[in-house]
């Protein structure tokens, strides 16, 4: 039942979060738990919305309902990686590019040098 707990903690705080061993029946009479990742990022998305954050989360729908509807199903949810994270990757990608290539002599060095006037 960890998908459940972790479905029902991610649900944000709001007047129409109500009724958790309903929502546990709903869960498991649908197999939720075989999708509970998928279920969760949805809701952690949603959470992010304006729909779910105006009005201090007045169109938040009752848990219930969003269980019995399976609004996550066939909704596109943006997928994005951190930009520190992806900096990092392409940095590494990028050294370990740079490590496999072949280098230039200090001959070849000092004559593109010398063409690009760097020689002083």
């Amino acid at each position: 039942m960890q998908g459940f707990d972790r479905f029902w903690a991610a649900w944000p705080k709001s007047p129409r979060k109500g009724g958790k061993s309903m929502c546990l029946k709903i869960w498991l009479k649908n197999y939720n738990e075989t999708q509970a990742d998928l279920i969760i990022a949805h809701v952690e998305y949603m959470k992010q919305t304006e729909d779910w954050r105006k009005n201090g989360g007045a169109f938040v729908p009752m848990v219930a309902t969003y269980l019995n509807q399976q609004r996550w199903d066939g909704a596109e949810i943006p997928v994005q990686a951190p930009a520190k994270a992806f900096v990092v990757d392409q940095r590494s990608a990028w050294a370990a590019e740079d490590a496999k290539a072949a280098k230039p002599s200090p001959e070849q060095k000092a004559k593109i040098l010398a063409l690009l006037g760097r020689i002083n």
